[in-house]
């Protein structure tokens, strides 16, 4: 779009490292999905691609080109509210820098308007977010754009119907002439902007070498061709430098995959301003000529890789930094660092699977040693408990480096009616008693975690009246969202003497998950199981596995019945573990010091004296 660079001031509110007038110079995989915009034909574009890519920017072009050269009934729909009324400064800083936006808005501010039209002098604009009452109304829309559709519920209040949907059913009015942008980070296999782009034509971006005009879709890896696309360096031993060094120097190359030329930073950004966008099925030949038919589509969708975006605004070394900190934390079982990088330096959505919990495997996790033993590798204790109407289950688990972990006991304790403080009153001494590590180093728990689901008030209670008895009164009320979220925790604090933990039971019950089933070699995120531990607790560690309803994950019980509560009160260990710090832990040496041994008493000479005076002479001899 040649009117967008020549026409349309960028603030630094907007694009604080680029401001001045639009220059794709930084953003020219931008330029092409600019042209679809224009292009009378195309109806519909989905862009997904990481965080801070330059996905605000396209939607600040479309909204102004919309504006100047074909105004319509226009609608922004974003996330959330939060999210709307930070986009508005932005918004209006743009306004304000551009004479033909603040003419439209009569010369005031003032007239830009969340959450109802705004009356422009050739367009009503709506500025709202997703399922917003004024999203939810029936006035026609030509030019709607949505903003990180992914994160928008994935229906409409009342209604199974789908709000990208809803919104298409607003542009029928303007059906021969309609536009609708959704631009998203992605998130999960099947969510709203994964569907959208689907739908799509699937365009990726094919770029030259300028060594031997190999083209080629830029990415960070494939696992076809191992050694090039980006290549980090690693030690002698072939395992990861420190992420230090990723950042701090050139230790991550582009390699061409034709003819193994590294790129530099700059060369890649010449070379993907070279670059074509090409449908699904659609591949660029050695060379450079197009390798199948390119169909017109009304439905445009592109994925805009973490490499495309220029060095300046996004670094290898950053993303090389990314890659490597998602390997470590899988080796412990987490997999957050992976789907960040995934969704946020790749634009791949994160897929996630069915996952099954079978008895056989969780066997070979049995060890040598015995509930309440302590185990060398053991440098922190966890417990959490489960509460129910007249018992207790209790998981007290060990954690060393990386998160290898040991359950040191599982017990079942019975009490009176958990609704009185007098039935908690067995578990005074357990939260407070020191475990005696395999060096001798007495330990108490650095965390207690306590269900307050089902017994909320009675549990709160005692959580108030027993939280000096923990270290740094970590006696913690938890209890498992029932909503999805993206975070591990959210916090609720009541008053000075306690906080309420929400935790994410599908972000730890798939870390717990790959402790017990994926990881079977013992070392980092792999737990240990007591020789002894009974039946019961094998079938309970076993009771929920993973399916996927309306494309998100969710742990349910089996159709078996059984009870689940060992699993609960160990997945509450895992968040127990992340509160306390689990994963700063340094790495122990292979086996304990050998002890110091015991100093001799010192023997009295004959005709000496024995104890503090012995080998002085006797004064009265």
């Amino acid at each position: 779009m040649e009117w967008a660079q020549e026409n349309l001031y960028l603030p630094k509110k907007e694009s604080p490292r680029l401001s001045g007038l639009m220059n794709f110079e930084y953003s020219a995989w931008m330029r092409e999905p600019c042209r679809w915009f224009a292009d009378p034909f195309v109806r519909e574009i989905t862009l997904i691609g990481p965080l801070q890519f330059g996905k605000t920017l396209y939607a600040t072009v479309c909204l102004a080109y919309s504006i100047r050269w074909d105004p319509m009934p226009t609608m922004m729909v974003m996330a959330n509210r939060l999210t709307l009324n930070k986009r508005m400064k932005r918004l209006r800083a743009l306004f304000e820098a551009n004479d033909f936006l603040m003419e439209e808005l009569r010369g005031r501010l003032d007239n830009l308007n969340i959450g109802e039209a705004s009356d422009l002098v050739n367009l009503l604009l709506v500025l709202a977010w997703a399922n917003s009452d004024a999203v939810m109304a029936e006035s026609p829309e030509g030019l709607i754009i949505g903003d990180e559709v992914a994160l928008w519920a994935p229906t409409v209040p009342n209604s199974e119907m789908k709000p990208t949907d809803h919104l298409r059913g607003r542009q029928e009015t303007f059906e021969q002439v309609r536009k609708f942008i959704k631009i998203s980070s992605p998130r999960e296999t099947g969510d709203l902007a994964d569907e959208e782009y689907m739908a799509g034509d699937q365009c990726e971006m094919w770029c030259p070498c300028h060594a031997c005009s190999y083209w080629h879709v830029v990415r960070w890896y494939d696992k076809e061709q191992p050694g090039c696309h980006a290549v980090l360096d690693k030690t002698a031993k072939g395992e990861w430098l420190s992420l230090k060094e990723y950042a701090s120097a050139d230790r991550t190359h582009y390699v061409c995959p034709s003819c193994g030329r590294t790129w530099t930073d700059y060369e890649r950004a010449a070379n993907v301003a070279q670059g074509l966008w090409l449908p699904q099925g659609v591949t660029m030949g050695r060379a450079g000529k197009v390798e199948g038919t390119i169909e017109p589509s009304a439905f445009k969708s592109a994925r805009v890789r973490g490499l495309l975006v220029h060095p300046r605004l996004r670094s290898m070394r950053k993303m090389a930094c990314d890659w490597v900190r998602g390997q470590m934390l899988l080796k412990t079982g987490q997999i957050s660092g992976l789907k960040h990088f995934l969704n946020n330096q790749e634009a791949q959505p994160w897929k996630d699977e069915k996952a099954t919990t079978d008895e056989n495997l969780i066997r070979t996790h049995i060890g040598s040693y015995h509930s309440q033993d302590v185990p060398w590798g053991v440098q922190h204790i966890t417990i959490a408990i489960d509460v129910h109407d007249n018992w207790f289950r209790v998981a007290v688990h060990g954690w060393g480096y990386n998160f290898q972990v040991w359950a040191i006991a599982i017990l079942r304790i019975e009490t009176g009616d958990t609704n009185e403080q007098g039935a908690y009153a067995p578990l005074k001494a357990l939260i407070s008693r020191p475990w005696v590590l395999a060096d001798g180093t007495p330990m108490p728990p650095a965390a207690v975690v306590i269900d307050c689901h089902y017994r909320t008030e009675p549990v709160k209670t005692f959580c108030r009246a027993n939280r000096h008895l923990v270290y740094s009164g970590r006696l913690l009320p938890v209890y498992g969202s029932s909503r999805r979220m993206s975070q591990m925790y959210k916090k609720s604090v009541e008053d000075q003497t306690l906080t309420v933990y929400e935790i994410n039971p599908l972000m730890l019950k798939d870390q717990l998950y790959r402790t017990l089933f994926a990881a079977q070699e013992a070392g980092d995120g792999y737990m240990h199981l007591p020789a002894d531990v009974a039946g019961d607790v094998i079938g309970e560690l076993c009771s929920e596995h993973k399916i996927i309803v309306k494309g998100y994950p969710v742990w349910v019980p089996k159709k078996d019945g059984r009870d689940n509560h060992a699993w609960d009160a160990s997945y509450y260990n895992v968040f127990a573990a992340h509160f306390v710090g689990i994963g700063t832990l340094g790495q122990l040496p292979e086996s304990p010091p050998p002890a110091a041994p015991p100093r001799p008493k010192p023997k009295p000479e004959e005709g000496g004296r024995g104890g503090f005076l012995a080998g002085l002479p006797d004064l009265n001899r």
